[in-house]
């Protein structure tokens, strides 16, 4: 059975920093394709990126400055230069 587990509820920064969102997960696949969203107010989910194996993609808005890395049980999302409009709720989906 595949499992999610994110660590972190809540998180806060400034304008400028860099945010890492940790993520765990298990799942009976050798080699999983995991999936990032993020939802603002509006509620709609809005993929923003998916790793597997060592490679992956990133829509277009999101490659400069959000990025995940994948091991064997986690992929924590990194957001750099942190902006007020990246309040929201991310989603870690595999």
């Amino acid at each position: 059975q595949d499992k999610v587990d994110q660590h972190t509820r809540i998180q806060f920064a400034f304008e400028g920093d860099t945010v890492t969102i940790d993520c765990t997960y298990q799942t009976a696949y050798a080699n999983p394709t995991l999936f990032w969203y993020q939802q603002k107010d509006n509620g709609i989910l809005k993929h923003m990126l998916n790793k597997f194996a060592k490679s992956g993609n990133s829509e277009e808005e999101f490659k400069e400055r959000f990025h995940a890395s994948l091991n064997k049980t986690a992929v924590p999302l990194t957001i750099q230069d942190v902006c007020v409009s990246d309040s929201a709720v991310y989603y870690l989906l595999c």
